[in-house]
């Protein structure tokens, strides 16, 4: 958790996974049509890849749509991982305290 790159990254890595996902259901509750389409076209950009490299390389599709929940959960803990070390709080791992 690098303090002056994880907000790029933050931006970055919510704005490619979950906000088409975010995009499209707010769209849909608001019965806005057209703002539906183009986010379940980016939808389609973001998840098409994952989908098609995971028959072609034999591997789970459950794995390929578990990314958005997992990019975030990946996120949230970059940003406790920040906040305990501006905190100075020490992990202990394995009876090791982490600097």
């Amino acid at each position: 958790a690098n303090p002056r790159l994880i907000a790029v990254f933050t931006v970055f890595l919510l704005g490619a996974s979950v906000l088409p996902v975010f995009a499209l259901c707010v769209a849909v509750a608001s019965g806005q049509t057209i703002a539906a389409w183009i986010a379940f076209s980016a939808l389609l950009v973001a998840h098409v890849p994952r989908v098609a490299a995971a028959f072609r390389l034999k591997q789970s599709l459950f794995g390929a749509m578990c990314h958005v929940p997992a990019t975030v959960t990946f996120v949230v803990l970059q940003w406790i991982a920040l906040t305990n070390h501006l905190r100075g709080k020490r992990i202990a791992w394995r009876g090791r305290a982490d600097s």
